[in-house]
């Protein structure tokens, strides 16, 4: 036996019965989805071009490939290691260009520096600065041994400890390619 429910006056054979866009929210599928879903299957669509919410659940259920299918994406093709491996290569390839075209531009206007070299210019300043320190001017050990206002012995030895480390400045300065007005003395 039929059951009749009147839905705003009008009577439905069903009362499972639901417009398609009901029935995508439902499902939680776009309606667009769906729609292309009832056209290929239009023996779940009534006269009126509504659903039986429950026919067409059971009927994606039975057929869940077709169903996912509507909505699946394609799959990415997989990547070979080969492939990855060129393509990481290739990367690594352009930034080792970009860099020796950075490095024969900077040697081409002199700013490229043989770090060895640098070095040995460093060694041989701080040498000579800690020989200075440790060799003090004869003319100051005589004026500091006649002074005995502990100021004046403090500004004597600030004097020449300013005058090794002005030195100092200069040397650094001459080793990293600048002039001795650059390094501010």
């Amino acid at each position: 036996m039929q059951q009749v429910a009147a839905v705003a006056g009008v009577a439905c054979n069903n009362s499972s019965r639901i417009k398609p866009a009901e029935a995508a929210r439902r499902l939680e599928i776009n309606r667009s989805t769906l729609k292309r879903y009832l056209d290929r299957y239009p023996n779940l669509v009534d006269e009126r071009g509504w659903v039986d919410f429950d026919e067409l659940r059971q009927h994606r259920l039975d057929n869940p490939q077709i169903a996912d299918a509507a909505t699946a994406k394609a799959p990415k093709p997989a990547q070979s290691e080969d492939t990855a491996a060129r393509r990481g290569n290739k990367h690594r390839l352009e930034e080792i260009r970009a860099w020796e075209a950075e490095r024969e531009w900077a040697k081409s206007i002199g700013q490229l520096v043989d770090p060895m070299a640098m070095v040995d210019e460093l060694a041989e300043s701080a040498v000579a600065m800690r020989d200075r320190f440790m060799a003090p001017d004869p003319v100051l050990c005589e004026r500091l041994a006649g002074e005995s206002d502990p100021r004046v012995i403090m500004q004597l030895l600030r004097d020449a400890n300013r005058v090794v480390l002005d030195d100092y400045a200069v040397a650094m300065k001459r080793i990293a390619g600048g002039t001795a007005a650059d390094a501010g003395v």
